[in-house]
């Protein structure tokens, strides 16, 4: 079975996103092959995330090693966030390495946001996009260290 997600871009954040957030360390897993039918080898290591989403709708981060800025966030509109867990993926476009032993130089990534709980709590998944696939590297849960981004 295939979930797959309709999205409409963002004009401008929630609210309840603006603000500096930080991760806890976490392991993430960073796939890759040598060809397209090769098996896929599997590198890991713990990494966090900082993130900084400003007006009208910047979002700004550190993803390990890497960081990148972005206007793009998109509202999942397909499955309901209840059903699919995911109410905002954030394109964080092509990132660096994420440790020091990453075998990838760059990789495209978005974070699938899940629907908060709490205000001042954030849980996401880190993904590596690549074609149609959206490969899970690992799961963050982020604490706002402010409401305002300078």
């Amino acid at each position: 079975m295939m979930l797959q997600s309709c999205e409409t871009q963002l004009k401008y954040l929630p609210d309840t996103l603006i603000g500096s957030w930080k991760s806890e360390r976490a392991l993430v897993n960073v796939r890759d092959r040598d060809t397209l039918h090769s098996k896929f080898r599997f590198t890991s290591d713990s990494i966090y995330i900082q993130l900084d989403f400003k007006l009208p709708k910047t979002i700004t981060g550190l993803i390990g090693l890497g960081s990148f800025k972005t206007e793009t966030i998109f509202q999942n509109q397909g499955l309901p966030h209840r059903v699919s867990g995911i109410s905002y993926i954030v394109s964080c476009g092509n990132v660096t390495k994420l440790f020091a032993n990453d075998p990838l130089n760059a990789k495209f990534i978005e974070l699938w946001l899940m629907p908060q709980t709490h205000p001042d709590t954030l849980h996401a998944e880190l993904r590596c996009k690549q074609y149609w696939d959206a490969f899970p590297m690992g799961s963050f849960t982020f604490i706002k260290k402010s409401n305002y981004v300078h």
